[in-house]
């Protein structure tokens, strides 16, 4: 630690007075750093010298449309990041004030609109190595997610407690569901647009500070269909209100439309997608069901449940 920290301050030329380890973990580091130039933040991801361009790259394009996104410092020599021990290390402004809970209609639109003008601004961007991003495979998600559902399944098929069980009974609606959407979807010859998803865009990684919200954490920016973003602070409203309320979601979709103006087929492979289990198979692979009652499980189950139905019910069959 001590020689990065000598690194930094020779690179960037700043004096370092205080540091505060912010996350330690296998696939990222954040330390921030109280220095003569202000608060800043350094981070790496333990990614290559490709990813870490790509990332900072859909950065400045976002921040260029007006994206409010943490500034990216240079070195002395006007280098965008630092290597240490291999990996890219990175230095931005910190960005201060708070997060921002989805506790009013205002919030939820505001939060609609935000992810609709970052998704709007990302179409017209290229990046300098169009291999560097991983990008959204539909068909082999769903293969994957579906193939996860159905071996979850037989894992605990017999002999299984409570929690499993109440699970267990309400798993075919989810793998029918599943295959469903992954049918209605991939028989669609439409082609969509590539856009840029901020891959964990959720009310921690906004910071409001004034009238402002900032984006913070790109480190799983990739190019995907907007639907993987809006699934995210989806479930994070649903959480929030402990139910599936259409009404917040028209609130959250229609403020999303107005910044982002998708084509009518767009709009369908989108909520068609938003029906798919991606939450489902999200808590089974965390084994979120282990931390919560029986109750708990039922009432998480139940919502998602009336999510899909009111998604695909949008797009009845002709």
């Amino acid at each position: 630690m001590k020689k990065l920290i000598q690194l930094v301050k020779l690179e960037y030329g700043i004096d370092i007075h205080r540091t505060k380890k912010i996350h330690d973990s296998p696939k990222s580091f954040v330390l921030k750093l109280q220095t003569d130039k202000g608060p800043l933040v350094l981070k790496t991801l333990y990614t290559t010298l490709e990813r870490q361009n790509f990332i900072l790259e859909a950065e400045e394009h976002l921040r260029n449309k007006g994206i409010l996104i943490p500034e990216t410092i240079l070195t002395r020599e006007g280098k965008a990041f630092i290597v240490w021990s291999q990996y890219p290390y990175v230095l931005q402004k910190w960005v201060s004030g708070k997060h921002y809970p989805l506790i009013s209609k205002k919030r939820i639109a505001r939060m609609g609109a935000l992810l609709g003008m970052i998704h709007s601004n990302s179409i017209s961007f290229y990046p300098s190595n169009d291999n560097s991003s991983p990008e959204g495979n539909l068909e082999r998600e769903y293969d994957e997610k579906l193939a996860h559902l159905k071996s979850w399944r037989e894992q605990f098929k017999s002999n299984a407690p409570e929690k499993i069980n109440a699970v267990l009974n309400e798993m075919e609606f989810f793998i029918q569901t599943g295959e469903k959407v992954r049918q209605l979807i991939l028989n669609n010859p439409y082609k969509h647009r590539r856009f840029l998803c901020h891959g964990d865009f959720h009310t921690f990684n906004i910071k409001a500070n004034g009238d402002s919200l900032h984006v913070i954490d790109w480190e799983d920016v990739r190019f995907d269909f907007p639907s993987k973003d809006i699934t995210r602070i989806l479930y994070v409203l649903m959480r929030r209100y402990k139910r599936w309320d259409k009404d917040k979601f028209n609130i959250l979709f229609s403020a999303y439309l107005t910044e982002n103006k998708l084509s009518p087929e767009e709009k369908k492979i989108l909520t068609l997608d938003l029906a798919f289990p991606y939450i489902f198979d999200r808590f089974l692979r965390k084994k979120t069901y282990k931390k919560l009652s029986t109750k708990r499980i039922v009432q998480f189950l139940k919502r998602e449940q009336e999510k899909a139905q009111y998604l695909l019910g949008l797009f009845p069959p002709q």
